[in-house]
């Protein structure tokens, strides 16, 4: 084990003393473990934000795909008018 000597607030301090008397723990138990929280919710927070942004990533990817998928489409369309309308005008004889 290493030591080290950090300082605090008061108001830290007594957060400290609050908890030291509602756990029944030692100062440097609460310490350890607020820290390993406090890590844990770092390391999940990013795996969330990770996971959020990859998520919007692939959404903007879908967005793009579909737009291009949409003018396609319209233009398939737009050439089957025209195909329709050459036929109607082949067999009236135009």
């Amino acid at each position: 084990m290493k030591k080290k000597t950090f300082v605090f607030d008061e108001q830290t301090l007594k957060i400290l003393e609050e908890l030291k008397e509602k756990l029944n723990k030692k100062e440097v138990q609460i310490v350890e473990e607020a820290l390993r929280f406090y890590h844990e919710y770092l390391v999940l927070k990013e795996g969330i934000y990770g996971d959020i942004k990859k998520i919007s990533e692939n959404f903007l990817e879908i967005i793009n795909k579909i737009e291009d998928l949409s003018y396609r489409l319209g233009r398939c369309e737009a050439e089957r008018e025209i195909l329709i309308g050459k036929s109607k005008d082949e067999k009236q004889g135009v």
